[in-house]
């Protein structure tokens, strides 16, 4: 046993007074001298490390207890044979991080006491580090290629991906591993990730074939398999051919502005085969062309709905039935060849098309005797078509989606059959020569989106309409679609509305389910028609200026047909520069609400149209009308005796009321139940007189419309 200076020692022994007053005087004074060692002190302190023996982390706790009778004076350990670092006591126990090198890490933590004693505990830490440094000399590898991957850390075992599928290895080792490139990888640039039970490493690698600028020609003579992709330069690719076929290669750039492929005079074309099941991607690279064609090189048989994938179809059985005896009816005519059934896509990313001199453009078909589209799903992103005097024809029986882009040509056909046709982020734009080629359009099956873009027609007319619409027999049948129109400007300019005053036109088309058209801006010169075919669609919030000086009038149609057809205009600002009206045809339900509609002093606002066949209800209310000739013209037409229903209430027409005709002028109206009560009609209020400014023509049943109270103005 130690016997140091105490208070009571481990035997309760009292201390002689005369070293505790000599004590007290030494702390009084500040003179508080360490005990001399004790020589008979020979025990050795205590030391266990009690931290964990592996670690998968670099950073790494060192914790422990260090225990002596008397007390520890000195802690520190080493790591690795370094020099000793001090560690600090909190009672009996320690505590210090460290960072651990892979593999084993000798850990050595020594106390020691007064006396000198020392008691020490040794640690062997494994880290058991991720693979580093993993990457292989070959930058570019095709499909069947041996493939060598070098780095520490690899471990005995694990998983290679390329694109994020597992690929199977032939040997593997710590510092390498070996694999042939199997020959359905995917192709192009590629992530290879080296995966292990400790971590994950990456590197990246073009799987393909690297080709340097020359001939186009020499890449098709080398005869590559289908799906390989093509790793080009910086510098330009040309072809000799006058007709060059590239079967099923993808081609990736080093930037619009260092890559181009130049086909060189403009009769010369370049076809770029895309099958049914292959992936085909034009990447950071500049097309000049005025004859670019993309189309399957055997088109499959009529599937319109590209079975085997989803659809959003009502009656799956009946309308593919109907919409393949649709495109029978136009192969029959020599108008569309047979539909490829396609699970592949054509890609066209960070790519810029130039024209020569103009010509087909770029189309997804082949054309001849009939027209064979490709039956893939097209995706342009961040892509630029500077071809004002080109076409351009995105047909396909797939989805076709542009996001982030600018298509500016002659004109645009963007068509998806059967599938979905979306636009983000992207400027459209046709401008043909006056009397020079066909009109735009965007042709839907199953669903349209434009969000946050622009479209600009300088054509006839501008349509976006369902692909089913097309067919004149049997008729068409109500397809849940859904129509999206948001925050996208829509301008549609008439070339010469002198020479040519009846262009200038915009008809949007909706089928059955849910469609918006909300807070867009429309600039249309000519006329605009919205229509609802059985579904359900809602105009909100946008701003539309409609009409041109050098055109007499022009005519806003609000159309609703078939069952349960409900059309909904609210809160939008209307503005015509010539003579306008707001048109409401059709049957079946429109509500017309809290719109503000200015013409140009001529003109009817609103001109309202009933097909008796079917019951139409028109809900019109709350609406600021101004600065046209005459308020309401009412007109039914056909056999039938459905009842016409009217809600007119709420309405500020803020215009001169002061003839005849100026309230309404109802034609042929006879089953109707008109409500045109509570309305401003400008600085008239009464109501005998408003009455006699109701002009009943044709079979008009007389007094059917009658006004018993007003607002005052």
């Amino acid at each position: 046993m130690k016997h140091g200076i105490q208070l009571f020692s481990s035997r309760n022994v009292r201390i002689p007074l005369s070293v505790l007053f000599l004590l007290t005087v030494l702390v009084a004074c500040g003179k508080n001298t360490p005990d001399p060692p004790d020589p008979s002190d020979s025990s050795q302190p205590v030391v266990e490390i009690t931290s964990a023996t592996s670690s998968q982390t670099a950073a790494y706790q060192l914790t422990g207890v260090a225990i002596d009778d008397v007390g520890v004076t000195e802690l520190e350990y080493t790591h690795d044979g370094g020099d000793a670092q001090a560690l600090s006591l909190t009672g009996n126990t320690f505590s210090a991080g460290l960072t651990l090198t892979a593999g084993a890490n000798e850990i050595n933590v020594t106390a020691r006491d007064a006396a000198g004693n020392e008691g020490s505990h040794s640690l062997t830490v494994e880290y058991l580090a991720p693979p580093s440094g993993v990457s292989s000399s070959q930058t570019v590898a095709a499909r069947g290629d041996d493939l060598v991957i070098t780095g520490s850390g690899l471990g005995s075992s694990g998983e290679v991906l390329i694109g994020g599928v597992t690929v199977p290895t032939s040997s593997w080792s710590d510092s390498e591993i070996t694999l042939t490139i199997p020959m359905t990888a995917l192709s192009g640039p590629q992530t290879v990730t080296v995966s292990s039970p400790l971590g994950d490493s990456s590197f990246e690698l073009f799987v393909g074939v690297a080709f340097p600028p020359g001939d186009l020609d020499d890449l098709v003579a080398a005869a590559h398999p289908k799906g390989t992709a093509v790793l080009l330069s910086a510098g330009t690719y040309t072809q000799a051919a006058t007709e060059l076929e590239l079967d099923n290669l993808s081609f990736y750039g080093q930037g619009v502005d260092a890559t181009t492929i130049n086909t060189g005079a403009s009769a010369n074309t370049i076809t770029f085969y895309a099958d049914s099941d292959e992936h085909i991607v034009l990447q950071d690279l500049t097309l000049i062309s005025d004859e670019t064609y993309i189309a399957a090189d055997s088109p499959g048989p009529l599937d319109p709905l590209n079975v085997g994938g989803a659809d959003s179809l009502a009656d799956s059985g009946a309308l593919k039935a109907l919409i393949s005896a649709q495109l029978e009816q136009y192969a029959s005519k020599g108008q569309l060849g047979t539909q490829a059934t396609s699970t592949g896509s054509f890609r066209l990313e960070n790519f810029r098309l130039q024209e020569i001199a103009g010509g087909a453009g770029l189309v997804t078909a082949l054309m001849g005797a009939q027209l064979w589209v490709y039956g893939g799903d097209i995706e342009l992103i961040n892509a630029e078509f500077e071809a004002v005097d080109s076409r351009i024809g995105l047909i396909t029986s797939g989805d076709v989606s542009i996001t982030d882009s600018k298509i500016d040509g002659a004109d645009f056909f963007l068509a998806s059959f059967l599938g979905a046709l979306t636009v983000d982020s992207s400027v459209v734009s046709a401008r043909p020569a006056l009397g020079v080629g066909g009109d735009p359009l965007m042709l839907y099956g199953t669903g349209l989106s434009i969000n946050d873009s622009e479209v600009r027609s300088y054509a006839h007319t501008l349509q976006i309409i369902p692909f089913t619409i097309l067919s004149g027999s049997p008729p068409p049948l109500p397809v849940n679609s859904s129509l999206q129109l948001i925050n996208t400007t829509f301008r549609v300019t008439a070339r010469d509305p002198v020479a040519a005053p009846g262009e200038g036109n915009l008809a949007i088309l909706a089928l059955a389910g849910e469609s918006h058209i909300n807070s867009n801006t429309f600039i249309v010169n000519g006329q605009l028609l919205s229509s609802n075919v059985g579904g359900s669609l809602a105009i909100r919030n946008n701003d539309f200026t409609i009409g041109h000086a050098d055109i007499a009038s022009s005519r806003y149609e609000l159309t609703s047909v078939f069952a349960p057809g409900h059309l909904e205009f609210s809160n939008n600002t209307v503005t015509w520069s010539n003579t306008g009206e707001l048109v409401a045809a059709g049957n079946f339900h429109h509500s017309i609400h809290d719109n503000t509609l200015t013409g140009n002093s001529t003109g009817t606002a609103l001109y309202l149209t009933h097909d008796p066949a079917a019951p139409t209800a028109m809900d019109i209310r709350d609406n600021h009308i101004i600065d046209f000739e005459n308020a309401v013209a009412i007109e039914l037409a056909g056999a039938g005796a459905e009842q016409f229903n009217l809600t007119l209430t709420g309405n500020h027409f803020d215009f001169p009321i002061d003839a005849l005709g100026k309230v309404a002028v109802l034609t042929d109206v006879v089953e109707a139940s008109l409500d045109v009560d509570g309305n401003i009609w400008g600085e008239e209020d009464d109501v005998t007189i408003l009455n006699s400014y109701i002009d009943e023509t044709g079979t008009t049943t007389p007094g059917i419309m009658t006004i018993t109270a007003v607002l005052s103005p």
